[in-house]
């Protein structure tokens, strides 16, 4: 029989003794995570990552999938994407980690066992394509994508996918896929940012604010259409306008770094001087914070390659 809580409490013990080790981080998220205790493996296996570990690659795997899958079935897609390119970049694929990427992709916030037998095709289509996305291999992820759509044009987010990597080699081909999507999914919050996105950059802005609108009256509480409106009314040079928008989106995600910076420009294009040196000072604290623990997963990820076998 496995014991998991008490093995977690005795790798508990360890962690006091050894706080900067991260495999005893590990260990305990990996009991917890057994035991269905979700919140706090994600704590431990997070702190475990970004302490390193080593030349242990197989506890890399463990914990790599295990931290993908809990930003997953959170609703943190692109976190889970971003945790997954690991595998990708490595070209390490199993039908797990394959899986996976179609559940990121695809906005499937289901545990593996929870996958009805149903929709496992789709997934393994939607993760082939994903895991040749990050694995930067572009063109030959042109392909998967066509498969999938083709296979499944009626499937939620599945155009939303395919646009998505699309936005990375054609913009407009993106747009298409994003409407695609509407279609199939008429109250779509994600298509609706993305594509107000694409039309910012083409300078098209009475498109890109009829998505943005759109998107921020199906999802008030959502801090990214207010973002994007307020994009929108400053690269129209209406700072005044953008500030409201732009106050909102922080108030909503005030742990977004970039936020804050765009809307310290707002307020130092709209004249208002102090307003503006506050919000960024508050963009260097949490960009400096940033950085910190970017530079600290940098060492470990280095140290990690010395110790990589030949």
């Amino acid at each position: 029989m496995k014991r998991f809580a008490e093995a977690r409490d005795a790798y508990r013990e360890t962690t006091k003794l050894t706080p900067e080790n991260g495999p005893s981080w590990a260990f305990v998220g990996i009991c917890e995570y057994e035991l269905h205790d979700y919140r706090h493996a994600f704590s431990d296996l997070w702190e475990g990552e970004q302490l390193g570990f080593g030349n242990d690659h197989d506890l890399q795997v463990i914990v790599r999938y295990r931290v993908a899958l809990l930003w997953i079935t959170a609703g943190e897609f692109d976190m889970g994407v971003k945790e997954l390119a690991w595998f990708a970049q490595r070209n390490e694929a199993n039908a797990d980690i394959i899986q996976a990427f179609g559940m990121a992709a695809l906005r499937v916030p289901l545990f593996p066992q929870d996958v009805p037998q149903g929709k496992k095709d789709l997934l393994t289509k939607a993760g082939e394509a994903a895991f040749s996305e990050n694995g930067n291999e572009l063109d030959q992820a042109r392909s998967p994508y066509r498969i999938l759509v083709e296979s499944y044009p009626r499937e939620a987010n599945v155009h939303y996918a395919y646009g998505k990597f699309l936005s990375k080699l054609d913009q407009d081909e993106a747009i298409r896929e994003y409407e695609r999507e509407l279609e199939v999914s008429p109250s779509h919050v994600p298509a609706r940012i993305e594509a107000g996105y694409l039309y910012l950059k083409k300078g098209e802005f009475d498109k890109a604010l009829s998505y943005a609108r759109e998107a921020e009256d199906l999802a008030p509480r959502n801090a990214l259409p207010h973002n994007l409106m307020g994009r929108i009314f400053m690269a129209m040079a209406k700072p005044d306008d953008a500030i409201p928008e732009l106050e909102e989106a922080t108030r909503l995600a005030p742990n977004i770094v970039d936020f804050h910076l765009t809307l310290a420009n707002a307020y130092r294009k709209a004249g208002k001087k102090e307003l503006a040196e506050k919000e960024f000072a508050k963009f260097k604290t949490l960009d400096a914070k940033r950085k910190g623990e970017l530079e600290l997963q940098g060492k470990y990820q280095l140290e990690s390659q010395r110790h990589k076998p030949e």
